[in-house]
């Protein structure tokens, strides 16, 4: 699987840390197509924890450099999909790894993801684009 390029944002890091995701539930999905779904959702709600988290801190730090006006939104959707995770992780503690679990988490993970990538992540990379990673403010002085 590659990065389709209407998800691509340009940042080498950032895009191999999304394809790591969307990797994760396509392992997903590959193993409930061969009945191994409780082995491939533990293994996709881990891989997606470790990656989301690693993940977030870095498109935080890049928002925090270049003063994303809209930062607090778009950890607002991290927060989010951190507790679309949690809860497929809770449901696995409770009750197993259900076939019923392992055929709704994957939509509900990657409507999510798809959506903040397409959305969030590609208005972030525009506003770094239009703006470099210089302040707005020291930017306007220059003028």
């Amino acid at each position: 699987m590659d990065l389709p390029s209407d998800l691509r944002t340009g940042f080498g890091r950032l895009d191999d840390q999304h394809l790591a995701m969307l990797r994760a539930i396509e392992g997903l999905l590959e193993g409930a197509k061969h009945g191994d779904w409780e082995a491939s959702l533990r293994n996709c709600v881990g891989a997606l924890k470790d990656y989301s988290s690693n993940h977030f801190e870095l498109e935080q730090e890049l928002m925090q450099e270049f003063r994303y006006p809209d930062r607090l939104g778009h950890e607002a959707q991290h927060v989010a999909f951190r507790e679309e995770i949690s809860v497929v992780a809770v449901a696995i503690e409770r009750s197993g790894a259900s076939a019923e679990l392992a055929e709704h988490s994957p939509r509900v993970l990657i409507d999510f993801l798809l959506k903040h990538l397409r959305d969030q992540d590609r208005q972030m990379v525009t506003y770094r684009n239009e703006h470099g990673a210089d302040p707005p403010e020291a930017q306007d002085t220059a003028k």
